[in-house]
Order: structure tokens, then C-alpha cells, then sequence
């Protein structure tokens, strides 16, 4: 929960997904609301930017109710669920919307309304003009997730995703096809046995962008 707690600490308006102050209920279509802000003396309106924070997998704020996902501050979690196993973990474990972390994952996140949803979401945000996409902390191992960026980086040229690796990229081998996606850029420690940590600079987008505007001009040329 810290981007939310973050946003509500620096007055940061965001869209999580839900709606409704007593019961929220999260649907992705509150995703494409808009919020506008209208002055009290002249009724001027302008619109309010918002963050959209789209968790693909779930949230442990996430509870299921009645075939809905609702919010919870985590009283939806029992206390002694580290210490429980078989159906009985099961039965409390089923109350939190997240997908977990093993082989038939594609298929819960395929199949279940929600989560196929903000996949054709977060896809559709990658397909316009000049977005940029930001990988921290993230292995490219989710085939699914993966195959879709990998699609959207060869139908839109104008996207740039930049790939934070926590450790030093294997450039002869290129486990991530950096070479035939010239729209990727990875930023890997130059030193195998370092983890170090990485300040992206205004510079060096600035030179992604020039360089990325360079080839596409060339393309369409």
C-alpha cells in the first residue's frame, strides 16, 4: 500500500480502481472517470489529473464479497493464517484478491473478469503515441504480461520501455531480446557481484526520447 500512502501523504489525487465512501467497490471502468475541479466565482471547471494505480495482481486491501471486490484496511485476514494449512488456510487464504505466484496463474488472470480487464488496460495505455513504461523490480518471467509488452513493442515505435535489471545484463546472450527490441533499453550494474541502485536522470531519458524519435522519423521516412 505504499503508492497510496504515499499519494495521500503528498496530496497527490490518484484512482485506485474503486468507489464508494462506506462499502468501496472496485470496478476497472472507475478507471476512465474524471474528475474536474470548478471555481466558486466564475464556474470555471478544470480537470483534476489523477494517478491510476493498477494492481494487476491483486492487493492485499483487496477482499472478495458476494462475487465482488471490495476494500479492506486487512480485517479481511485472519490473524492466524501464517499457522493454519490445507482447506482450513484455503478458506481464509480464498478472501484475498491477489493471484498468486504459481504455474496456473495466466489462466486465474485470463479467466477472471477483473484482471483480464486491467490487462487490456494496462495494454491499451502502452499502444498510445510516445508512453513510456518504467520496469522496476519486475523479471519479465510472467509470460503473459510479457508476451503482451513484447507485442505492443513491435506495433507502436513511439513506446519506450526502460528496464531497471538488478543485476549485470548479459548483453552476448540478451535473455530479453534487448537487440531485436529497439525499443527497450535496460540499465544494468556494470559490475556482476554489485546491486547497486539507479538514479534515473533527466539526461538520460532525454536521450532515450531523441533517440527514439530519430529511428521512428527515419522509419516512417
Amino acid at each position: 500500500m505504499f503508492i497510496e500512502d504515499s499519494c495521500e501523504r503528498l496530496n497527490i489525487p490518484y484512482n485506485d480502481g474503486f468507489a464508494g465512501q462506506i462499502n468501496p467497490v472496485f470496478n476497472v471502468g472507475n478507471f476512465n472517470k474524471i474528475q474536474k475541479y470548478k471555481s466558486l466565482q466564475f464556474d470555471n471547471t478544470s480537470d483534476i489529473p489523477l494517478f491510476n494505480i493498477i494492481k494487476l495482481h491483486g492487493s492485499v486491501s483487496w477482499a472478495v464479497k458476494e462475487e465482488k471486490i471490495n476494500y479492506s484496511s486487512g480485517s479481511h485476514i485472519p490473524n492466524d493464517l501464517d499457522g493454519k494449512n490445507g482447506d482450513d488456510f484455503n478458506t481464509g487464504y480464498s478472501q484475498i484478491a491477489v493471484i498468486s505466484p504459481n504455474v496456473e496463474k495466466h489462466f486465474e488472470t485470463v479467466l477472471n473478469t477483473n484482471y483480464a480487464a486491467m490487462l487490456r488496460k494496462f495494454t491499451l495505455e502502452l499502444e498510445k503515441e510516445n508512453s513510456v513504461l518504467l520496469l522496476v523490480g519486475f523479471s519479465l518471467t510472467d509470460k503473459h504480461i510479457k508476451d503482451l509488452l513484447y507485442g505492443v513493442m513491435k506495433s507502436n515505435p513511439t513506446l519506450v520501455v526502460v528496464y531497471f535489471a538488478h543485476s549485470k545484463y548479459d548483453s552476448n546472450a540478451d535473455p530479453l531480446k534487448e537487440k531485436e527490441n529497439k525499443n527497450l533499453y535496460i540499465l544494468s550494474p556494470t559490475d556482476a557481484e554489485s546491486k547497486q541502485t539507479f538514479v534515473l536522470s533527466i539526461e538520460y531519458l532525454q536521450g532515450v526520447f531523441t533517440k527514439q524519435e530519430t529511428e521512428t522519423h527515419e522509419g516512417n521516412e
